[in-house]
């Protein structure tokens, strides 16, 4: 296991850096793209690439996948041409994944059985059985003994006996929402969704730029079905938000830095923690350019002269940047202390992210005071006080880890982040790209 050892930060971080690719976006990408016209490729662009769960998915499922230096590239089969799996396909930590592998493999001619590490194992499942099961398939998983109504992995697939039948539903969770899209390119008739309460969109903005028909008007989703599959591309994957903002926090938190990062993904629902740093007064610059994989994307540009007023944000923003919470802790961190940041007033119909418990341990190592309720999380920030130099362990979690970093900038001594090899899996240029901006960073076997 490799642990860091962060030195305080004695000059400001300068430089520009690329932006992770968007893991997320690159693993859907790569599926879809699978589905083409069979013979057809389809590839993801970006270096640095880190690795991808779909890949070994794709190889048992008989899909040729290459990947080089500059990206990763996929040979279609459609639908009819996927294999048999040996086993039951393993998912590593990927929950949207999983959601869209079932919507597609429950139009599968074969059964198949997903799974994944222990924090996928724990994801409620039930938006997507239900989804699915309205589409005549049949979906088994392991129920919670303490919650009747919830289903958790593994998923046990059985497809439908005739073509998958259309589909109305007002799912409650983004994974309901991605597995009745992604089923719904492969039914007889048209997939519309209501959504409750505004989730990611990711999915729904890669279908759009592959050629599946999707129109959308407020919180209702309509998509129709593919004759041929979707269209084949070759396209730079988007930046990756959270590691973009771990860069933007250390920026914020080592006073006189300016650094700048390309390709940071902006959509609507991607937005939520710049926007909340603009409001706060912090000095962000966001210069537009061409989209990718149907997400916007920006060079971004942040420069401390002095801390921000606190961070204001909740609601449905603060839904969809919850796989953020110990990043956006870190920029709270760096706030004013005369008003205290406040995170994630989710709505009543919203869990609360599970990395809530880690990042308040996150914050209490460094001195950072914080309170947590049933609606969310308020933050005392330090300003340009030190912090308190800890040895944290991130425990795999790649967001802890990164958080973790950034703090360490701002400490009275060394820190150490131990078991931060989870860095790797979502953005693995991470300790370089603050290096070149100034950081000193040790990594430790």
């Amino acid at each position: 296991m490799a642990d860091l050892v962060v030195m305080p930060a004695t000059a400001p971080l300068e430089g520009i850096v690329p932006s992770p690719p968007d893991r997320a976006t690159c693993e859907l990408a790569l599926l879809v793209g699978a589905l083409g016209p069979p013979g057809s490729t389809s590839r993801v662009q970006g270096r640095g690439m880190p690795p991808l769960c779909v890949e070994k998915v794709l190889a048992e499922l008989g899909v040729a996948v290459h990947r080089d230096h500059d990206g990763v590239s996929v040979t279609a089969v459609g639908m009819a041409g996927l294999s048999v799996p040996e086993g039951p396909l393993a998912l590593g930590r990927q929950s949207w994944l999983m959601a869209a592998l079932s919507g597609v493999l429950a139009a599968a001619p074969f059964r198949s059985t997903l799974t994944g590490e222990p924090e996928v194992m724990a994801r409620c499942m039930a938006d997507v059985a239900r989804a699915l099961r309205h589409r005549g398939a049949q979906i088994e998983g392991q129920i919670d003994p303490t919650r009747v109504d919830e289903l958790h992995p593994p998923i046990a697939i059985t497809p439908a006996t005739s073509p998958l039948a259309p589909l109305q539903c007002d799912p409650t969770s983004y994974a309901g929402k991605v597995a009745a899209l992604a089923s719904g390119l492969f039914a007889t008739g048209d997939t519309l969704v209501h959504e409750p309460v505004a989730s990611g969109d990711r999915f729904e903005r890669l279908l759009s730029a592959v050629g599946v028909p999707i129109q959308s008007a407020g919180a209702i989703l309509r998509s129709r079905p593919l004759v041929e599959g979707p269209s084949p591309f070759e396209q730079a994957a988007p930046g990756e938000s959270e590691g973009a903002l771990a860069l933007l926090a250390a920026a914020l938190l080592v006073p006189e830095s300016r650094v700048g990062v390309r390709g940071v993904a902006t959509g609507p629902t991607r937005r939520g923690a710049l926007e909340a740093l603009e409001h706060a007064g912090a000095s962000l610059h966001v210069a537009p350019r061409a989209p990718q994989l149907g997400e916007a994307t920006a060079h971004v540009t942040l420069r401390t002269t002095s801390p921000p007023l606190g961070l204001r944000l909740g609601g449905e923003r603060a839904a969809c940047a919850g796989a953020s919470l110990p990043v956006l802790v870190a920029l709270a961190a760096g706030c004013s202390p005369s008003r205290p940041s406040q995170l994630f007033d989710l709505p009543p119909s919203i869990e609360w992210p599970h990395r809530v418990v880690s990042t308040l341990e996150l914050l209490e190592r460094f001195g950072v005071q914080a309170v947590a309720t049933d609606e969310g999380l308020t933050v005392a920030g330090r300003g340009q006080e030190p912090l308190r130099a800890a040895e944290i362990d991130s425990r795999g979690d790649p967001a802890v880890a990164m958080a973790a970093t950034v703090l360490a900038l701002r400490a009275d001594g060394p820190c150490r982040i131990d078991n931060a090899d989870g860095i790797v899996e979502s953005f693995p240029r991470f300790v370089g790209s603050l290096r070149a901006l100034g950081a000193s960073i040790r990594v430790e076997d």
